[in-house]
């Protein structure tokens, strides 16, 4: 009876080992996500790119652009998608996802980060001198800036900010810009 037990902990684990696959593509210097899912960002010496969910399309644009676009399907199952990088100058959601850098980055001179249509960016964990910030029609960009924030925002949304940089904002029909409380800072969205 034990023995059984242990079987289906077997095949899913080895299940959900299979559906993981790298997928080679072109140097890139920003990520973008389109239509839904969740991007992981992570730093490392040599970029990779692995597809832990779903089957979206994978492609880098002009401009050295890592494009993740789950398209407009209702029935494709949201993507799951790892990356690894040295370098990362802008990162942005559109259409919804979310899309988290993780710690491990060396600190960066700047970034620009960007949401549109809902969906959130989550750079909390990306230590960078400058960021600039926009959301346009609703949702979220939680960053971290030693120097400088210029956030703006327009037809709703939100930036929320740690730290104490110099900060400027546009914000038009509504929305908010807010310094981040303490006890929040590494809380899992």
């Amino acid at each position: 009876m034990r023995f059984a037990r242990f079987i289906p902990c077997v095949l899913v684990t080895l299940a959900g080992a299979a559906a993981s696959q790298p997928v080679a593509v072109a140097p890139f210097r920003s990520v973008e996500l389109r239509n839904g899912g969740e991007v992981l960002v992570r730093y490392g010496a040599a970029q990779g790119v692995e597809t832990l969910a779903g089957s979206p399309r994978i492609t880098v644009g002009a401009g050295g652009r890592l494009v993740i676009d789950n398209g407009d399907s209702p029935h494709s199952p949201r993507p799951r998608i790892a990356v690894v990088t040295p370098i990362l100058d802008a990162a942005a959601v559109n259409e919804g996802g979310k899309l988290v850098v993780q710690g491990g980055f060396p600190p960066q001179p700047a970034v620009t980060a960007r949401v549109a249509n809902g969906g959130m960016l989550d750079l909390r964990r990306f230590a960078v001198d400058g960021v600039t910030a926009s959301v346009n029609q609703g949702g979220i960009i939680l960053v971290r800036p030693v120097g400088r924030l210029d956030a703006s925002i327009s037809q709703g949304g939100n930036v929320t900010y740690w730290g104490n940089p110099v900060v400027k904002t546009s914000v038009k029909a509504g929305g908010a810009v807010a310094r981040g409380r303490v006890e929040d800072m590494d809380k899992p969205l």
